[in-house]
């Protein structure tokens, strides 16, 4: 999710779910953002989302969808 998108979703009211890759994730070279600007932003952005709402740590694409399932599945209950 985008800085911009978490933004629009703040101001909709609407429930927010958010999933952050844990830091112990294994992860490529090719994952990592190598702007140092653009690092930096990012990591201020995770930490600001944090702070704001419950999120979900995942370490791994399936961990991802497993997790979003159980939320899904929560959602309707």
């Amino acid at each position: 999710m985008t800085e911009m998108e978490y933004h629009q979703a703040q101001a909709s009211s609407k429930p927010i779910h958010m999933f952050v890759m844990d830091d112990g994730a294994p992860i490529t070279a090719g994952m990592v953002e190598t702007n140092p600007e653009h690092y930096a932003k990012l990591v201020e952005f995770k930490r600001r989302v944090m702070a704001d709402v419950t999120c979900r740590l995942f370490t791994s694409p399936d961990d991802l969808a497993s997790k979003a399932r159980e939320t899904l599945r929560d959602m309707r209950s």
